[in-house]
């Protein structure tokens, strides 16, 4: 798998998830369209864009992605977001 098609899974996925939970949120109407246009406008353009950013990918050259580089790359943004949701399940028990 290729640094495209793994970044294409990402947006497809992500695009797949945001479809289903703004589905929940009320349309609206035409004239007066609800809070839920925009997420699943939003989440349609990015599950179609991962398919088509899909597609390009296995058209290239067959890159390999070296998982080691990406785990070490990923370690800080990791701990970052691990800390602030430590802070914020904590903040709210201590008021």
């Amino acid at each position: 798998m290729n640094k495209e098609c793994a970044a294409s899974l990402i947006f497809l996925f992500t695009g797949i998830y945001g479809l289903i939970f703004s589905l929940r949120l009320p349309l609206g109407y035409w004239r007066e369209p609800g809070p839920g246009m925009f997420p699943i406008g939003l989440s349609i353009l990015l599950s179609l864009s991962g398919v088509l950013w899909f597609i390009y990918g296995k058209r290239k050259g067959e890159e390999r992605i070296d998982w080691d580089i990406l785990v070490r790359k990923l370690v800080t943004p990791l701990k970052i977001v691990g800390i602030t949701a430590v802070f914020i399940l904590t903040l709210d028990r201590l008021g």
